[in-house]
């Protein structure tokens, strides 16, 4: 067998290997690439969102806040998903008036209450949200612990007095209109239903905002949401965080991660190399 059929009989495996990573790896994605107005609505729906073991999950988004002024004195939504009774699981929204972003979530009082409608709701304040730049803000939950990250940094870490409500199955409403708070959160826009915008490629429905005082969201953008049904570590929420605003294609991602290197050997040294 001559040295070029062993390069591409190697080269074969790799790609045969990298396909699998991508077939049966990691159950994140991203599910609205790209740059997006902050001011307009977009439901995905929880068909999408991959549901994983246990309670444990992850969301990363890139904020661009142009102006803290906009529905000014109103709490501005980033993202909400509630559970069937409307709690929030999570609530993620900009405060009234500090450039902070709280995180809300419902919580069972002990475990033998999960299947009882009495939840109280608990929330983690991530402050100096930064204006007039992208940043990027990811949430994880381990259990009890929820964790914050701000620009790949863990910056705060809350413990949950109680077990966290679940929210499988349930859409994800991105930059949720005014008066959307958990206690008032409608979800009848379903997945189905067009919502006077235009579903995109990810199957989530894009929502008209009002624009202006009593309109959707913040002034600003929003950039490649992902969801993990798992909590990431800080070595990964890293590496999200220098993926960057506008992210990278899978493709890229595999080529740059992994390199294959071809070593010709002569009486156990390497007298050449070269790499793919």
């Amino acid at each position: 067998m001559n040295r070029r059929n062993i390069i591409i009989g190697i080269v074969i495996v790799i790609l045969i290997y990298l396909v699998y990573l991508w077939v049966f790896g990691d159950s994140g994605r991203v599910y609205l690439s790209g740059m997006r107005n902050a001011e307009h609505t977009h439901v995905i729906s929880g068909r999408h969102l991959p549901a994983g073991g246990n309670a444990d999950y992850t969301y990363s988004i890139w904020l661009y806040i142009s102006n803290w002024n906009y529905r000014v004195g109103e709490s501005k939504g980033v993202f909400v998903r509630n559970d069937r009774s409307g709690q929030p699981a999570p609530w993620v929204a900009l405060d009234r008036n500090l450039n902070n972003l709280t995180v809300t979530l419902a919580t069972y009082p002990s475990d033998r209450d999960q299947n009882s409608g009495v939840a109280s709701t608990h929330s983690c304040v991530l402050e100096n949200i930064p204006l007039q730049t992208w940043a990027n803000v990811l949430i994880t939950l381990n259990n009890r612990a929820l964790d914050l990250y701000l620009d790949g940094k863990l910056v705060r870490t809350c413990v949950l007095p109680g077990v966290p409500k679940m929210s499988s199955g349930s859409n994800l409403i991105l930059c949720p209109a005014a008066g959307s708070e958990p206690s008032s959160q409608n979800e009848s826009c379903t997945y189905e239903m067009v919502c006077d915008g235009k579903k995109d490629v990810l199957g989530s429905a894009s929502i008209g905002g009002g624009g202006g005082q009593g309109g959707a969201g913040f002034e600003g953008f929003v950039s490649n949401f992902q969801y993990f049904s798992r909590a990431v570590n800080p070595r990964e929420a890293y590496a999200i965080y220098k993926e960057g605003p506008g992210g990278s294609n899978w493709l890229s991602n595999l080529f740059n991660k992994y390199r294959l290197k071809i070593a010709f050997m002569k009486d156990n040294h390497e007298v050449d190399s070269f790499e793919i």
